[in-house]
């Protein structure tokens, strides 16, 4: 791959997306997050120029899959509430504007790199995608350093605080801006804690697509060097997603490796690395208060997970779902129409489901309605299993095989999330997450050569 590939359009936007909120924030103007999407729109017009001049396109997958009709459906869905959202006074045009690019621009993304786009552009926005993890984790790690040992608050998070009363008015609620308390944990440069520990794990999964023929040693010494970083920034739902993927993904990635090594060798790299961290921890003060830190905060985690006694001040998180069940069939009794279509991806009318309520799945049903969130999970399981059965026997050389590990991993990672929040709908995750469906429609769908059609 040349240098240059990664300055198209579309690797640049990539590489930019992570880093739109932060230039909103340092220039306090949210029109730098458009940037991006103009990136995006370059893309297309490009490729409309292009397309009627070129003879032998690399079609990467033909005729039309279940995906195509799932991705067709979701993005006319979302449309078609932006629309109504705003024809019923629902919020502002520019609000709508707004949603409209984040929910429904982005599938330009699966319908390109399912069909057209070139490995080398794929190999380009992968790197893009690296280069904006690997910054975003160093910051994240300085920013958790400055919260928790030397208990100041950035500068950085200071302009966020400024930005976000902008945006939302000066009576906004103390409590939606916690993040910038040395008592929280640090949330970095995209928008959230949950956020930026997606973009990490997102990065980890590309850097080993952009290495095909590494060692298994070596693939699980790049999958634990992430790690430590999504310990240190203490984004527990990330964390979670991305062990409990970490054999999986080792596993589609090799090829003659039995499931029982990939597994001894997470134990043995673990043990050694636990140790090999808990000697600097116990012998410097400074290591060894974020290593508390990050334990307290890990059990308090834990604890909201699996404490199942209702009993205390504070619901776990078994009791908060009963509890917003609750309130959605409640919802869903002042608006029974929304159990069918939705209510859109932030609501609007006199009545609306909260959203942020780290219930991302019963948000999910209110905002699509129960037929939508059926198809998206039947559609998106069905994805991965397909991956899962056809992986072996596929008939890939290894970059390719690797970029379609990759959107198995993406998509499994957004969808173990979405159990608490939702992450998949930030501007800067669910463009990965229309990478990711595309690349598993590509390679996992078979494709063909060179100079064929669809």
């Amino acid at each position: 791959m040349r240098a240059a590939a990664i300055l198209r359009p579309l690797p640049l936007a990539f590489l930019i997306f992570p880093f739109s909120f932060a230039l909103q924030v340092l220039y306090q103007n949210e029109r730098f997050g458009l940037i991006p999407y103009g990136l995006l729109f370059m893309s297309i017009g490009v490729f409309l120029f292009k397309a009627p001049f070129e003879r032998n396109i690399l079609w990467g997958s033909t005729g039309i899959r279940y995906l195509d009709i799932f991705v067709g459906l979701f993005l006319l869905s979302s449309t078609t509430h932006v629309v109504f959202g705003i024809a019923l006074g629902g919020y502002a045009s520019t609000e709508g504007a707004r949603l409209f690019l984040i929910y429904v621009v982005g599938g330009w993304i699966y319908c390109y790199f399912s069909r057209y786009a070139e490995e080398t552009e794929i190999r380009a926005v992968m790197v893009a995608i690296t280069i904006a993890s690997i910054v975003v984790g160093l910051h994240w790690v300085y920013e958790t350093y400055t919260k928790m040992i030397l208990l100041e608050v950035s500068e950085f998070q200071k302009l966020s605080i400024s930005y976000t009363k902008m945006r939302q008015g000066d009576g906004v609620d103390d409590l939606n801006l916690a993040g910038v308390g040395t008592q929280y944990r640090a949330y970095g440069l995209v928008e959230n804690h949950t956020t930026t520990g997606a973009t990490v794990a997102i990065g980890a999964f590309a850097i080993l697509a952009l290495f095909p023929y590494l060692s298994l040693n070596r693939r699980l010494l790049l999958l634990s060097a992430f790690l430590i970083v999504l310990s240190i920034g203490q984004a527990t739902t990330a964390w979670i997603s991305y062990v409990f993927l970490m054999p999986l993904l080792l596993a589609l990635a090799e090829d003659d490796v039995k499931a029982r090594t990939i597994l001894a060798k997470i134990a043995l790299y673990t043990v050694l690395g636990f140790v090999a961290i808990l000697i600097p921890v116990l012998s410097l003060e400074e290591p060894r208060n974020l290593f508390l830190s990050i334990v307290d905060l890990f059990s308090l985690q834990f604890s909201f997970i699996f404490n199942f006694d209702s009993s205390g001040e504070t619901l776990s998180w078994f009791w908060l779902y009963v509890d917003h069940a609750i309130k959605l069939a409640d919802f869903f009794s002042m608006k029974p129409f929304v159990m069918l279509i939705g209510e859109g991806p932030v609501g609007y009318g006199e009545v609306f489901y909260g959203r942020g309520g780290d219930v991302a799945v019963l948000e999910f049903i209110a905002a699509y309605g129960i037929p939508m969130t059926i198809l998206f999970f039947a559609s998106c399981m069905g994805a991965l299993m397909h991956v899962a059965k056809s992986r072996k026997c596929a008939t890939l050389n290894r970059n390719e095989t690797m970029y379609l590990v990759f959107g198995f991993a993406v998509l499994a990672f957004l969808l173990l999330s979405l159990a608490h929040y939702d992450t998949l709908f930030k501007k800067s995750v669910i463009v990965c997450f229309y990478l990711a469906l595309g690349l598993i429609r590509r390679y996992g769908y078979g494709h063909s050569v060179e100079g064929s059609a669809p």
